[in-house]
């Protein structure tokens, strides 16, 4: 398993890359150590989904993929000391 890089501009461009060499689409997840946009620090202790990417402040957004990015459910976060992977999205049915 290779790291994935912490731009939050290449960690989506490895996803793109990952869905089009295997075909298979696959969302962002994290856990761990990360900071809000207030500079608070928490732990997120399970896999969370990124929803939206904000690549010029270097933040992720956690909630649902439908969510748009002026949504106020959303969470925004920059991953410090944390865990960051790719996951497949399970096939509905």
């Amino acid at each position: 398993m290779l790291p994935l890089p912490k731009r939050i501009d290449d960690i989506r461009r490895a996803a793109l890359l990952y869905t089009e060499q295997y075909g298979v689409v696959v969302h962002i997840q994290v856990r761990g150590q990360v900071m809000l946009q207030d500079n608070t620090i928490c732990v997120i202790p399970r896999w969370v989904t990124v929803a939206q990417f904000d690549a010029e402040l270097d933040f992720l957004a956690l909630g649902d993929n439908d969510m748009t990015e002026d949504d106020e459910n959303l969470l925004w976060v920059a991953p410090l000391e944390g865990e960051i992977r790719l996951s497949e999205l399970e096939a509905e049915g």
